[in-house]
């Protein structure tokens, strides 16, 4: 997984290259990871949950 930070935007993008419907905005304080798949919208607390719960949600969306 790959963090792209656009600072135009102000935002992060989390791009995995093997599976592309997971993308993360990070606002200035707000992170939500969006998943393409299930629809789920998550508020992180911060950048370091991003891996870890990035990961669940990917599992949850391929597996379940």
């Amino acid at each position: 997984m790959t963090f792209l930070y656009d600072p135009d935007a102000g935002s992060y993008l989390l791009y995995n290259s093997s599976v592309t419907d997971i993308a993360i905005v990070v606002q200035p304080t707000i992170i939500q990871l969006i998943s393409i798949w299930t629809g789920c919208r998550v508020a992180l607390q911060s950048v370091e949950e991003i891996s870890d719960r990035c990961r669940f949600l990917l599992s949850v969306s391929l597996y379940s």
